[in-house]
């Protein structure tokens, strides 16, 4: 009984004296920590580094954090409150507040300059784990700049910084593309453009340390053009009914082009013309045709189609034929009055009419009282014969005799 009257005594002597130490720790300990953002939403790249910044704290499972938006009147005040300047903006911070009644108080912030760095530095300072230092890009660019890039042509790319990373590249929306290190802290790579490579690429260049530790640096924009169709520059004889045409097209790929030549000189008609070939590596193509029409001087109806791979892409354009036209020799010393002209004209053909026009220098276009035609060739000294060669004709003054047995004559009988 005397031992217990003794504890009594002794817990109401302590216990005033220890009790307001026990309230100041307990009013003196840190406030519960609420993550926050603070950026201007008015300014565009603050905005963006906001959302990128949420996306990265949403990964990190410690809920949601509080966005501030100091472009308004209750965010300006904040920012006076913490002592904190515009420039100093975008900001990570930690906040907390003793109890419900009283304003948050900044704890801890960082000022955002590279999203994973923050990141970082927040996790260093939760406690998640131990912050690693981060790797450095002391140099990153890239090539060719200024000029458009088709499907087939590279983008070079270059980095230095810290040695024994993991360098990737980002193009457009082409990511994780691979740059080696190809002495110590240079890393170099490269990126081949894609036919459906159609936009005006941005690039950023990525170190990322063996630690998962990384730091990113954009180096400006790249217009892809994807695959093109191809681009005819000029149809020139390099000798007599030899043709060159020459273009650009998608580095390596096959070329094909059909030429309708429409002819302008003395007579009209048409002279088709067919290109095949490819394009070398700088995209330029030389392709040659033959053809023994006199088309130098005419314009012809161009249409090229490039292949690379299952990539197609056709244009049409409209060409002159560049060349010296060949003087038309009418008469055959074989024969002076066999011509095209002199059989252009009309016949009959049992007192039905029919008939003949000039097609080219040595061709003809015949005509029956059905309105079916056939080109025929001239030949020396008096025969026409169908070019692929089934039907043929003997002419003799004012009458042609066919191989079918028919006859037509000049004059209606």
């Amino acid at each position: 009984m005397k031992k217990s009257l003794a504890k009594l005594c002794l817990i109401l002597v302590v216990f005033p004296m220890i009790a307001p130490i026990f309230a100041q720790a307990q009013s003196n300990s840190e406030p519960a920590r609420q993550i926050t953002v603070l950026a201007d939403f008015s300014d565009r790249g603050q905005f963006e580094v906001e959302n990128r910044l949420f996306l990265a704290l949403e990964k990190l499972n410690l809920g949601n954090p509080n966005v501030v938006n100091t472009g308004q009147a209750d965010g300006q005040a904040l920012l006076k409150r913490w002592n904190l300047k515009p420039q100093d903006l975008p900001v990570l911070a930690l906040t907390g507040a003793p109890d419900e009644e009283s304003a948050p108080v900044l704890l801890w912030y960082w000022r955002v300059e590279s999203v994973p760095a923050a990141i970082q530095a927040l996790r260093a300072e939760m406690g998640l784990e131990t912050q690693t230092a981060l790797p450095v890009i002391r140099a990153a660019d890239f090539s060719p700049k200024g000029v458009p890039l088709q499907a087939g042509q590279t983008v070079k790319l270059m980095l230095q910084g810290t040695s024994g990373c993991t360098a990737t590249a980002e193009v457009g929306g082409a990511q994780n593309i691979s740059l080696f290190e190809m002495e110590s802290g240079l890393y170099q790579g490269e990126y081949t453009v894609q036919a459906d490579d159609r936009t005006d690429a941005g690039i950023t260049l990525k170190l990322t340390a063996d630690s998962g530790t990384s730091v990113s640096r954009f180096v400006g924009h790249v217009l892809l053009q994807g695959f093109q169709a191809p681009n005819l520059q000029s149809i020139r004889e390099v000798s007599p009914g030899e043709w060159l045409l020459t273009g650009t097209a998608p580095p390596n790929s096959l070329v094909s082009v059909e030429a309708m030549v429409t002819q302008t000189l003395i007579f009209k008609f048409r002279t088709k013309l067919d290109f095949q070939g490819s394009a070398d590596a700088n995209g330029q193509f030389q392709l040659r045709a033959n053809t023994q029409d006199n088309v130098a001087g005419s314009t012809g109806n161009f249409t090229a189609t490039a292949t690379l791979g299952e990539a197609t892409e056709t244009v049409v354009q409209r060409l002159k034929f560049q060349g010296q036209p060949r003087t038309f020799q009418p008469h055959h010393p074989n024969n002076f009055d066999f011509t095209p002209w002199s059989l252009a004209g009309r016949w009959f053909h049992f007192n039905k009419p029919v008939n003949i026009r000039v097609r080219g220098f040595d061709t003809v276009v015949i005509r029956n009282e059905h309105g079916q035609e056939t080109t025929m060739v001239v030949v020396q000294p008096n025969r026409l014969v169908s070019r692929n060669g089934q039907l043929s004709g003997r002419v003799n003054g004012d009458t042609i005799m066919w191989n079918n047995g028919t006859m037509w004559r000049r004059t209606f009988r």
